[in-house]
């Protein structure tokens, strides 16, 4: 499945890492199929526990959905805390909403710990309030995270034109989120990974994963060669088909996103912006000084014409202007995503029912980067035989 039409940005801002080349067969203690954001991740952890690690990706790590990703990340989760209680029960709701700010910590945290430019800022978001009869439901996303001790603050719309440039009905702020570069994020983490002694394969595809006689995994590559090892992590991002449990809870559709020329003026603080239209827009500036942003998003994953996704590119930027009118860039490069949802709005982080010692980290859901940084959390608990007081908001029971 392709997950891009156009010309995606990410990739042109960094270097590869030195992946290596599979020319014989493996032995680890933990095999990751995946070597995207989420395998990344898992791997950065599991490596904190010196644990032997081999990472299988059938192309080249970053170039996958999360070069298409705007590089926005942010607690809130697409599905508002009210829309979660409503769908799984406050207990539930509240905890993922904890567990999402443990994964945003864990982002701030790597980023200091990597030595090297990933594009990293921590950010306040501005939710805006696109409409004048939206002002009840935000003030009530607003009330529910106040209540539960979640950071937030209303700002008017006198104080968002005043303090931010920015023209709509109010907003909502919230801490604690960030902006990355994700493709020299995932290439900085994997040159960390690799100086720690994990094997980051590229352009190998696993195409099965049988049992020996001894209880171990082996995990069978296109091209004939194998890996035995005791732990398999599925971190394989939209794929279709790899893991039949899950096909009937999820949805792929499609994004737009466009990068746009250098700017020198931008809106108050350059804060990470997303609004309460549906479907929603999102955007941020770059580190060098460019706009970033999407949305109008289309259900299934067939692409549009590049006439097509250049004009609802265009529609995006017009909306930014009308929220923020002294924006004037051109577009530098735009196009057109795949991505996932689950139905029932949480990600997939659990050990597989049908097989021993296997795991699923599917990030499906808006955020994919703060998901894949819970799934780097939960994967080294399984993995020790810890038990995490939330890890039950994201597991497989009682969702299939």
């Amino acid at each position: 499945m392709d997950l891009h039409k156009g010309e995606t940005f990410w990739h042109q801002t960094g270097k590869e890492a030195d992946y290596l080349t599979m020319i014989k067969d493996e032995q680890a203690e933990v095999v990751i199929i995946g070597a995207g954001m989420t395998g990344a991740l898992i791997a950065y952890e599991l490596l904190k526990d010196h644990y032997d690690v081999v990472l299988l990706d059938k192309g080249v790590p970053g170039y996958g959905s999360s070069d298409g990703n705007t590089g926005i990340i942010q607690y809130n989760s697409d599905n508002s805390l009210n829309e979660m209680i409503e769908e799984h029960g406050e207990q539930r709701a509240v905890d993922f909403y904890r567990m999402s700010i443990e994964g945003i910590k864990l982002l701030h945290q790597i980023a200091n710990e990597l030595k090297e430019d990933v594009g990293y800022a921590p950010k306040n978001s501005l939710y805006l309030c696109a409409k004048e009869e939206h002002k009840p439901k935000l003030q009530k996303i607003y009330a529910t995270l106040n209540k539960y001790g979640f950071p937030a603050e209303m700002i008017t719309r006198e104080e968002l034109m005043q303090e931010y440039s920015l023209h709509a009905f109010g907003a909502m702020k919230t801490p604690l989120d960030l902006e990355l570069n994700p493709f020299k994020w995932i290439q900085a983490v994997h040159r960390s990974n690799l100086a720690q002694g994990a094997r980051v394969y590229k352009n190998i595809e696993a195409i099965d994963v049988i049992s020996d006689d001894q209880g171990r995994s082996i995990v069978q590559t296109k091209n004939g060669l194998r890996v035995t090892t005791k732990f398999v992590i599925y971190a394989i991002g939209y794929a279709e088909n790899i893991i039949p449990e899950v096909e009937p809870l999820v949805e792929r559709n499609s994004t737009f996103s466009v990068v746009t020329e250098k700017m020198d003026v931008f809106w108050g603080e350059r804060a990470l912006v997303w609004d309460t239209a549906e479907p929603y827009l999102y955007f941020h500036s770059t580190d060098d000084g460019r706009v970033i942003a999407g949305g109008r998003d289309k259900e299934g994953v067939k692409f549009n014409s590049l006439e097509e996704i250049d004009i609802q590119n265009e529609k995006i930027l017009a909306r930014i202007k009308v929220y923020f009118p002294a924006f004037s860039s051109k577009p530098y490069t735009m196009w057109q995503s795949v991505f996932g949802i689950s139905k029932d709005g949480l990600p997939f982080i659990d050990k597989r029912k049908i097989e021993e010692n296997q795991y699923i980290a599917l990030g499906y859901g808006g955020n994919g980067t703060c998901y894949a940084a819970i799934a780097a959390i939960l994967i080294r608990c399984y993995l020790k035989g810890e038990v995490h007081p939330y890890a039950y908001t994201v597991a497989l029971k009682g969702r299939l």
